[in-house]
């Protein structure tokens, strides 16, 4: 997964997005993911996306490193 792949989450119409996103999912993977199963699966994702986010900046600020593209 790159940043590309989660754009969708910092944006405004991030739930415009995520319907799209659900609908494109389906048809390419022939399945019928319905909205709760997806709101959940989308949640789990972005606390781990949250996550590693708060890790690497503790891990930048005790290094004292600026940037995560310094490592």
């Amino acid at each position: 997964m790159c940043d590309a792949d989660l754009f969708h989450l910092g944006t405004a119409d991030f739930a415009e997005k995520s319907k799209l996103l659900r609908k494109e999912f389906n048809i390419i993977k022939h399945l019928d993911i319905d909205k709760g199963h997806w709101r959940q699966k989308t949640l789990s994702c972005y606390r781990r996306i949250l996550t590693l986010q708060i890790t690497r900046n503790y891990y930048c600020m005790i290094s004292n490193k600026k940037t995560w593209t310094s490592w």
